[in-house]
């Protein structure tokens, strides 16, 4: 109905004064995946009003997310920056763009400026920590995530976000705090995995051990005749080489068949498997 409605508004009256109809009735358009006409709609508005920042930002995604122009997407965007200097969806946007170019530096430059304009939104902190990597800068790129830690501090982003956040600092014991208090509100098998894998990091093995095979629980249907999920094939490598870590061969090895039986041609397994036959060898001598 609405849709409807701004075209007989259109009919009446297509001028300057109702540019807003073409404007709202272009959104909608984008809404219902018809980006074509949601083009020709936000190209009216600034037909009628070049400086009508939203009609370039839109435009912009579109080339950006549909059409894949980027230098388009890219021109939209400083136009829309042009109109409204504290647009930061257009900036953000932008950086985007820039990304898809591989112009990592203008990316980064874009990036910075949406940051200072919400410095606490953690999205755009992780925004820039990942241009960074892609340029090469580590070091820079760890400050940034660092800065996403303290965010995290504040309790404003979810546990399993921080934990992804303390993973990469490789603060292994904040990790373990934020995945376990995720597990116990949805304790579904990637978020133990998850867990698991990160108690392993911590060097917390028995505590991994007893979360793999809480995974496990999770992911394994009840039914006997059920297919059981090829996911958990990498949880059963985890809990081989946990038990391999702990000295308990035999529930190794049963761990790592089972990863095998799951999933055959893992690429990983001959070098879980290598690396129980040097431990097992090992303890044979000794």
């Amino acid at each position: 109905m609405a849709l409807q409605d701004f075209s007989v508004s259109l009919l009446l009256d297509d001028s300057y004064d109702n540019r807003f109809s073409f404007l709202h009735r272009g959104i909608l358009y984008m809404g219902l995946d018809r980006y074509e006409d949601a083009l020709l709609d936000f190209a009216s508005v600034l037909q009628l009003d070049k400086s009508m920042a939203c009609a370039h930002c839109n435009m912009g995604v579109i080339h950006l997310t549909k059409t894949e122009y980027f230098d388009r997407a890219v021109k939209h965007f400083s136009e829309a920056i042009k109109s409204d200097p504290s647009y930061t969806r257009a900036y953000i946007c932008r950086a985007q763009a820039y990304e898809s170019m591989k112009n990592y530096k203008m990316a980064f430059v874009d990036f910075t400026k949406a940051i200072h304009m919400n410095p606490t939104n953690h999205h755009l902190w992780a925004y820039r920590g990942n241009v960074l990597l892609k340029m090469g800068k580590t070091e820079q790129a760890a400050f940034t995530v660092k800065q996403c830690a303290l965010i995290a501090d504040t309790g404003k982003i979810s546990l399993q976000q921080q934990s992804l956040i303390y993973s990469f600092l490789k603060e292994h014991k904040k990790t373990v705090t934020a995945l376990t208090q995720t597990a116990r509100i949805k304790p579904t098998g990637q978020v133990l995995t998850l867990l698991g894998k990160a108690q392993m990091k911590a060097g917390s093995l028995h505590d991994a051990i007893r979360t793999f095979n809480l995974a496990l629980e999770v992911m394994i249907p009840f039914h006997h005749k059920a297919k059981i999920p090829k996911e958990t094939a990498d949880v059963y490598l985890s809990l081989g080489m946990s038990h391999l870590e702990v000295g308990q061969a035999p529930e190794a090895l049963v761990a790592l068949n089972q990863a095998i039986n799951i999933k055959p041609k893992n690429p990983e397994v001959p070098v879980y498997l290598f690396a129980f036959m040097l431990h097992y060898s090992s303890q044979l001598q000794d």
